[in-house]
């Protein structure tokens, strides 16, 4: 059984030691690294809306299948995304996925059907446009429980 996860800070995927006991507290210790203590760390199936309880966790890791996990210290994570001179917000649990936050965005700010797969989510202020894999906690760093973006166009290639 493969569990592949993510952190604050940490975007890129790692995956769980297979000897890892599979008990809240090796979890959290494996996940949480030096960069949470361990008693902060909440553990997030992905675009999971609470945290797993001991009870969730066995349910949900299942022999034999793919995991992909979040650890983070937040319950949730504070997104903000600005559109045109519009903005709004909402919390996201931190396994959220980056995709998921600009299917809420397209929603929110009533973007034509014509238009919705035509746009990203961009760290604000920054040139970053994180995959739509990403989860939302692994933008934040140290102990920030917030992300914001900028809806844009997709970079379109003319030629």
């Amino acid at each position: 059984m493969a569990i592949f996860f993510q952190r604050a800070g940490q975007r890129e995927y790692q995956v769980l030691d297979e000897a890892v006991e599979r008990k809240p507290e090796a979890l959290q210790a494996a996940m949480g690294g030096d960069v949470i203590a361990v008693e902060e760390v909440l553990i997030f199936v992905e675009d999971g809306d609470e945290p797993l309880t001991a009870e969730l966790l066995e349910i949900t890791l299942v022999e034999g299948q793919q995991h992909k996990l979040h650890a983070h210290r937040c319950q949730h994570i504070e997104v903000t995304v600005h559109y045109d001179v519009h903005t709004a917000h909402h919390k996201f649990s931190p396994s959220t996925t980056v995709g998921k936050v600009l299917r809420w965005a397209e929603d929110k700010f009533h973007i034509a059907e014509t238009e919705k797969g035509h746009l990203q989510l961009q760290l604000t202020g920054t040139n970053d446009r994180p995959v739509v894999t990403t989860h939302v906690g692994a933008l934040t760093s140290g102990r920030e429980c917030s992300v914001a973006f900028d809806l844009l166009p997709s970079h379109r290639i003319q030629g």
